[in-house]
């Protein structure tokens, strides 16, 4: 058997703010003192390992000391508590507003991959499958500025559904109250959201480029308008790239799709904090 040593590329603070977390989740209520297979420390870097890298269970087992069914229990143990860290929509909305003075963001959805996953519709087609990406995934909706980083990630949809009932279901019943209430006296909006063509319709508030239609040129002011909305939010799509690209554990989940939404908003808290803290 051949040694070698290894470097995982996150910071210490990062490490210490995850075995932080872990530590008052094993305190939690309900839960009985008693000896854990593994440190908080060692559960810490299991679940950063994970998120990172997306190594095997039963690798991430082995270094850690423990066996592959404690290793995934272990794991979403510590996906559920970070993801608990994850600030609700408006709370998000309300922190870029105050503290960053963001008057506009950006809403974007993206489709995980996952293994196949038979589960069908009524009319017996693949509830998972989506057939835009011809894959099986699941569906996140991204809140994020226009600087591209990512603020906000929904609870996870099917991937055969469309992101404009993705929104609907998770982004504007909360974010919809938000803006009215903040609506100024002139009838304009103190936060407006850009979207693609794909959320044409969602509600107030939520701008998208108008749709050409068919057989009429549109007209000059269509266009500077659209090119104007595709502009500001080119940047922020990087976004959903962000959180893919840094935490490979989003490239594919092979774990159940009800744990994507729990990872994704993991790896947003894992992200928000190495921005925070310059790092990353």
């Amino acid at each position: 058997m051949i040694t070698h040593a290894a470097t995982l590329d996150v910071s210490t603070n990062l490490l210490r703010m995850v075995t932080y977390v872990i530590s008052r989740a094993r305190r939690g209520p309900g839960r009985l003192p008693r000896t854990r297979a593994a440190s908080a420390r060692a559960h810490a870097l299991l679940v950063i390992r994970y998120l990172r890298d997306a190594p095997p269970l039963w690798r991430l087992a082995r270094d850690t000391g423990v066996s592959t069914s404690t290793a995934y229990r272990y794991l979403h143990e510590g996906l559920a508590a970070l993801a608990k860290q994850a600030p609700t929509l408006t709370e998000a909305v309300q922190q870029v507003i105050d503290e960053d003075d963001v008057s506009v963001l950006c809403l974007d959805g993206t489709l995980i991959p996952t293994d196949r996953v038979d589960v069908r519709k009524p009319d017996g087609r693949h509830l998972f499958y989506s057939g835009k990406h011809k894959t099986f995934g699941v569906n996140v909706q991204v809140i994020a500025t226009t600087d591209g980083d990512p603020v906000w990630t929904s609870p996870s949809s099917a991937g055969s559904v469309h992101d404009t009932r993705a929104a609907r279901e998770h982004v504007m019943d909360e974010l919809a109250p938000f803006i009215s209430r903040h609506t100024r006296t002139d009838g304009s909006h103190r936060l407006t959201v850009l979207a693609d063509k794909g959320y044409t319709g969602l509600d107030v508030g939520v701008l998208t480029p108008t749709k050409r239609r068919k057989g009429v040129h549109p007209h000059v002011d269509e266009q500077t308008r659209n090119a104007l909305l595709v502009g500001t939010r080119a940047v922020a799509e990087r976004a959903n790239a962000a959180l893919v690209m840094r935490w490979h554990a989003l490239r594919r989940v092979t774990l159940a799709p009800d744990a994507v939404g729990v990872i994704a908003a993991a790896a947003l808290v894992l992200t928000r904090f190495e921005k925070a803290h310059g790092q990353g």
